[in-house]
């Protein structure tokens, strides 16, 4: 069960990381991990944050830059359309000529022409400049969302662990005194008279791999080669020295177990609950 959901996620953050980079299918990226992911409340926010920030950026690239009409100049038989126009004199027959026309013609030419290269040099330089302007933020939003993304990768052993003895859901912290405790599935270890076990999770200490079991009499932690077991009354201390690693003290000696981060606030949950109990 635990493979195939690893499995499952895999798929899942492979379709979003995907969605993301073709920018267009960003909106569904985002659908599929609110809805269908367990990530960190706090990564899916920076992740939509950043996602939408880059999806409005791109929709203005495509309606401001690319989409933008070119400022065409109409320039008319005789020369620009701004040209001033007259009757002509004298001669065969009146008829519509342009102003400059006659003396000086040949020098107002030149000073329209110019007129109109300058005119189309300001109105098509201006969309590098505004291309810039948007593509620094974008290259920004994108560093940002590798980071974010390289991030969640790095903890997704410790984000998606899921215990395989006991959903860990139904135990509602802090726990009641007259909390109801969840059916737990563990046959490795042999129970006593009246013995119940509250709170099993694997441990995860490098070549020393095992079980932690807590039940209503003793804590019990396997490891590869050895167990040992710590019955409550003997406990003179838990502490938590680390996110992962929990401590318990007896007169003669200290035991560490080492288990994944969200399974450490349930383990301490139910010592907790048991010390109040006796």
């Amino acid at each position: 069960m635990y493979n195939i959901k690893m499995e499952k996620d895999k798929v899942l953050k492979i379709i979003i990381i995907a969605g993301f980079c073709t920018i267009i299918l960003t909106p569904l990226s985002l659908a599929i991990m609110w809805f269908f992911t367990d990530w960190k409340k706090k990564t899916k926010i920076i992740f939509s944050a950043v996602s939408a920030g880059l999806y409005v950026a791109t929709i203005a690239i495509v309606l401001v830059v690319l989409l933008n009409p070119k400022v065409e100049q109409s320039t008319g038989r005789y020369g620009s359309a701004s040209s001033e126009l007259s009757f002509s004199e004298g001669g065969g027959g009146a008829g519509i000529l342009p102003s400059g026309s006659g003396k000086g013609s040949g020098k107002n030419k030149k000073n329209d022409k110019k007129q109109s290269e300058q005119a189309a040099s300001s109105s098509g330089g201006g969309a590098p400049v505004n291309a810039k302007r948007i593509i620094i933020p974008i290259i920004f939003f994108l560093i940002i969302l590798a980071l974010v993304i390289l991030q969640n990768l790095r903890s997704k052993k410790k984000s998606n662990y899921e215990n395989p003895y006991v959903d860990t859901k139904k135990y509602v912290l802090p726990l009641a005194s007259d909390f109801k405790f969840p059916m737990v599935h563990y046959s490795r270890l042999e129970l006593g008279d009246d013995e119940k076990i509250l709170f099993v999770t694997e441990t995860n200490q490098a070549g020393n791999e095992g079980d932690f079991v807590i039940t209503n009499k003793r804590c019990v932690l396997f490891t590869a080669s050895d167990g040992v077991e710590i019955p409550h009354e003997a406990l003179k201390g838990v502490n938590s020295i680390s996110s992962t690693v929990i401590q318990l003290t007896t007169d003669e000696d200290k035991y560490y177990a080492f288990m994944a981060d969200s399974q450490v606030k349930y383990a301490l949950a139910v010592l907790k609950w048991l010390g109040k109990k006796e």
